[in-house]
């Protein structure tokens, strides 16, 4: 799978959390970009901690741009 699939497949998983679980979006999401070995280090520092601040807001909506966002 090539890294653009792997992204968009990503993308598909987390946002079937939504709107109930924004954590579960936001962790799914971080979790399977580790899976891949070209978007493993853009979990790393900063961009996890904006994810998980994302979900502690609870807005479905800003987790979803969050998550629609990488590319």
């Amino acid at each position: 799978m090539t890294r653009s699939e792997h992204v968009e497949w990503a993308k598909g998983r987390a946002l079937t959390f939504l709107p109930d679980d924004p954590a579960g979006a936001v962790v799914s999401m971080l979790m399977d970009l580790e899976r891949h070995p070209e978007t493993a280090r853009m979990v790393s520092g900063p961009l996890g901690q904006i994810g998980m601040m994302e979900a502690a807001d609870g807005d479905p909506e800003s987790v979803r741009r969050f998550i629609e966002g990488f590319n």
